[in-house]
């Protein structure tokens, strides 16, 4: 029998995996033992809801909500299973009272700015997103959704540059920055920078997926 922290633990190297139906399974072990525990019911939650069942988060987090009213934990991921399960009005009002309850974290501004850009209100989601970077200025993954934000929704390919670039700086060994730094760059076909993003990715990711389709662009890019 495992102890409490060890399945916390055991689960949380599963959903790091991407295996959160895994994840969810230790945790539903868990609560049979601890049945009241806002802490197994709001990690099972998140499980359910990255495992593609926000309904079963939904009913949970319901129960969370009736035990303690101002659980963060539990609004936060309410707004997510709201958004999945298309219940835009009450995802937007659990991500809300989430900002009352914690107006200095990140967390619930990012949830607001996910139901937000569900609603297509990209423009205020990414006014969102600010705030949410405002609270953790050195979050590299925020800079990244802005920068989609502007590229993908609000169509500012300048503005998706200067956070692409802000998180390659802040965190120089995410992948993630740096291939969407290349891909802006030659959006913009601005070629010496998109060569040195790609040389910086190399060294970084030889082996990354996204490399072949980028050198092709590249390519395409210097034959023009």
């Amino acid at each position: 029998m495992k102890s409490l922290p060890d399945q916390f633990e055991m689960a949380a190297e599963y959903g790091e995996a991407g295996q959160p139906e895994k994840a969810a399974a230790i945790l539903e072990t868990a609560l049979i033992y601890h049945p009241k525990n806002p802490s197994v019911m709001n990690n099972l939650a998140i499980a359910y809801n990255r495992a593609g069942q926000p309904q079963k988060a939904h009913s949970l987090l319901l129960k969370v909500t009736q035990m303690d009213t101002n659980n963060l934990p539990a609004h936060i991921a309410l707004a997510a299973s709201c958004q999945e399960l298309g219940l835009n009005a009450e995802a937007l009002a659990y991500a809300e009272k989430a900002i009352h309850l914690a107006p200095t974290i990140a967390q619930p501004h990012l949830a607001k700015a996910s139901v937000l850009l569900a609603t297509s209100r990209d423009a205020e989601a990414l006014a969102e997103l600010r705030t949410a970077l405002a609270c953790d200025p050195r979050n590299a993954q925020i800079e990244i959704e802005m920068g989609d934000v502007c590229l993908r929704n609000l169509d500012q390919p300048g503005e998706a540059l200067k956070h692409y670039r802000q998180a390659t700086q802040l965190d120089p060994a995410s992948v993630e920055a740096h291939v969407r730094l290349a891909d802006v760059l030659i959006r913009v076909r601005d070629l010496p920078g998109a060569q040195k993003a790609m040389a910086d990715l190399r060294k970084l990711a030889p082996t990354d997926t996204a490399l072949a389709a980028l050198e092709d662009r590249i390519r395409n890019l210097m034959n023009r």
